[in-house]
């Protein structure tokens, strides 16, 4: 081997011409982020799958270049990241985009999804960073930096705003105190609001997935929340949409299904919110599903509600032809045997959707409800009969739990979270407009005061009309690793999600 080599007089000319330098910093349009000149919304980028295109020039000879991203020192950043210090990562420094690679003389560009390298790859909080470049050469080493600067995370509230016969419908207070919470945390940071109240489901699923935060109040039952798409006049249905868990819709409709969503469409998002009706009611879920088979009478005709109501039931399980006939797939699911007389085959089937039929779908389990889950148990080949809503009756119903390539969550709640959400909360029961107000106004001053999520929603419930409470029992949906009592400041962003 050589000796190596020393910066001399000889040589001093050589390394003046030798060097790094970071000359662009773009989005794929060309906007300028280098050194503060616009923000970068890097969640926005990510969303519509741009990158941060970063720009370097190489001069004078091959060299091995390092190229990152560090932080600025701000208490935010240094609390947030203190989480990963077992992941034997090195803040301030929170990306690394090129490690210990030769460069021969050049221009070139490259591409960064602006997350970081923790373990969740999060993207950047908001706040004040250094690109920094390091080109070595024997050894001498070269290097330059420039400022990027993170714009605040997104925050989108959708509400209603209408009037229904002599009485306006409005979210407008909630959703004001909402904003008012999310830009004003306790620690000084915030989030850039867009509040909606005329947006159709399929408009707003796709804002959701640039946003951090989304914050819904409106109706909602446990399969759908409720959208409108014009803001005050009269109600009318035609502007009406739903974001279901899972429907066929038609093409061109206002409407989306959140089963269609890819998995991890919703990752970014940290916190949804849903102040409506019923959005986490497993009960309800049931009682409305099964009340779709009720045939509305055991007589031996097979007439029209008859033919509807096994319909619904050959299309939830899958039983082919689905066309509200007793065929022998039909047949041989209820083990009624085809000999039998037509008219015994028809009261039969009636006998047993009428036993599924749960009652008035008002979320609680009562008497009849109880029974329904036990005949329903009872009817299906591969259920026990233990009266309960457990796993296995949920499986049946398409509810619950993950099948070969279809599923339908419990509730609203847990789908957003199927979705990516990391944390997604929902009410049980069906709520009022004021008390809901009550509840609202308190939930959003507890978290901008630093409260957790779960904590804030109890002592929110806990201030409202005594004689109310029960009706502000509510779910909430956590991904793995993510803690209830999480607030709204720092950890802003969710995680990458396979």
């Amino acid at each position: 081997m050589g000796n190596p080599v020393y910066p001399g007089k000889k040589t001093k000319y050589i390394t003046e011409k030798v060097g790094v330098k970071i000359i662009a910093v773009t989005d794929e349009d060309g906007t300028d982020y280098m050194n503060g000149n616009e923000e970068a919304s890097l969640k926005l980028l990510d969303y519509i799958e741009k990158h941060v295109v970063i720009k370097f020039v190489v001069t004078g000879i091959k060299q091995e270049i390092d190229l990152g991203v560090e932080y600025k020192r701000s208490k935010i950043h240094d609390n947030f990241y203190k989480q990963y210090k077992k992941d034997k990562f090195k803040p301030p420094r929170v990306a690394w985009i090129i490690q210990k690679k030769m460069y021969a003389p050049g221009e070139y560009e490259i591409e960064w999804n602006g997350r970081d390298d923790t373990r969740n790859k999060r993207l950047l909080l908001a706040g004040d960073y250094q690109i920094k470049i390091l080109g070595r050469m024997w050894v001498w080493k070269k290097k330059h930096k420039v400022g990027l600067k993170v714009a605040k995370p997104l925050g989108y509230n959708y509400g209603v705003h209408y009037k229904k016969g002599k009485r306006w419908e409005s979210a407008k207070k909630t959703v004001g105190y909402a904003e008012k919470s999310q830009k004003s945390l306790k620690d000084k940071t915030g989030f850039t609001i867009y509040s909606q109240f005329d947006r159709h489901a399929r408009e707003a699923v796709e804002e959701m997935k640039s946003a951090s935060v989304v914050y819904f109040d409106g109706h909602s039952n446990p399969g759908a929340l409720v959208f409108h798409g014009k803001e005050g006049g009269q109600f009318k249905k035609k502007d009406q949409s739903l974001l279901y868990m899972s429907v066929k819709i038609a093409e061109g409709s206002n409407d989306a299904v959140l089963k269609d969503q890819k998995k991890g469409s919703f990752k970014d998002i940290f916190f949804i919110m849903m102040n409506s009706c019923r959005a986490g009611n497993e009960v309800l879920m049931y009682q409305e599903i099964v009340n779709y088979f009720n045939p509305k009478g055991v007589d031996g005709v097979h007439g029209d509600n008859t033919t509807k109501a096994l319909r619904s039931f050959q299309n939830l399980h899958g039983i082919k032809p689905a066309d509200g006939s007793k065929n022998q797939s039909t047949l041989k699911w209820f083990r009624i045997p085809r000999e039998m007389d037509e008219e015994k085959q028809t009261r039969a089937i009636q006998k047993k959707l009428t036993g599924f039929f749960a009652g008035k779908a008002d979320g609680v389990l009562g008497t009849k409800t109880e029974k329904s889950i036990k005949n329903y148990q009872s009817a299906h080949p591969k259920l026990n009969v233990t009266g309960k809503l457990d796993v296995a009756t949920f499986k049946a119903l398409n509810i619950g739990e993950r099948t070969s390539g279809w599923f339908i969550p419990k509730n609203i709640a847990d789908a957003m979270g199927y979705k990516g959400a990391d944390i997604t909360m929902g009410f049980i029961h069906k709520v009022g407009w004021n008390t809901a107000m009550d509840w609202a106004k308190s939930f959003w001053e507890n978290l901008a005061n630093g409260q957790g999520i779960n904590t804030a929603a109890s002592n929110a419930q806990a201030s409202v009309d005594h004689r109310k409470r029960k009706h502000f029992d509510y779910n909430i949906y956590t991904m793995e690793g993510v803690s209830k009592e999480s607030t709204l400041h720092p950890a802003r962003y969710g995680a990458v999600r396979e």
